[in-house]
């Protein structure tokens, strides 16, 4: 038996909480959906944390967000910066990407079926030259992955579920691989410290 201990000490961390009350603002939401403009790649620019009508839920993301930054032993309060709306189409993934500029971000679940695409996490070791776990095309479906040596995670689109992450973890979506009948509809969320006023 090896005496080896492991200790794990650069993780990227991903916050997990599901809305206990979207049963109740479903309805509501979606009426007010359907009033905002979206663009043809279903995109809405409109500013969920300033409007008084996402109230419930813009302040249970912001105290899940803060619940996430106390984990870290961030020292400041966290507020919402910045929000918008996706309502994802047939072949519009997104690909990898950051959020510049801003410190936490989080993604809601507003409406989804639960085979549809999936949000995915990449490692920031990502690029391994080396290629000790030998991965190719070939030997994908058997590579020997464990928790050290994960290239993505990826969460279902759960109705309800908050994803919370630090901005500069890269993020995408997988492809829609058939035609669903529900929309996939994402709120997003980004934040940094609250302002002293």
């Amino acid at each position: 038996m090896s005496d080896l201990k492991i200790e794990t000490w650069f993780p990227t961390v991903i916050g997990v909480s599901d809305c206990p009350f979207i049963g109740d603002i479903k309805k509501s939401y979606n009426k007010i959906l359907k009033t905002l403009k979206f663009t043809k790649n279903g995109l809405s620019y409109h500013q969920l944390h300033k409007d008084k009508r996402f109230n419930k839920l813009t302040k249970w993301i912001s105290d899940r967000v803060n619940d996430y930054a106390k984990i870290h032993n961030f020292e400041d309060d966290y507020q919402i910066g910045e929000s918008w709306i996706n309502d994802y189409r047939d072949n519009h993934p997104q690909p990898f990407h950051v959020h510049n500029g801003w410190t936490i971000s989080a993604n809601f679940i507003f409406n989804s079926d639960i085979n549809d695409m999936r949000t995915v996490f990449k490692s920031p070791r990502y690029v391994d030259m080396k290629n000790p776990i030998k991965s190719s095309p070939n030997r994908f479906s058997k590579l020997p992955l464990n928790e050290y040596t994960f290239k993505v995670v990826e969460y279902e689109p759960v109705e309800g579920r908050l994803l919370i992450f630090r901005s500069n973890t890269e993020h995408s979506t997988s492809n829609r691989l058939k035609k669903m009948k529900t929309k996939r509809i994402i709120f997003a969320f980004n934040l940094d410290p609250k302002k002293e006023i």
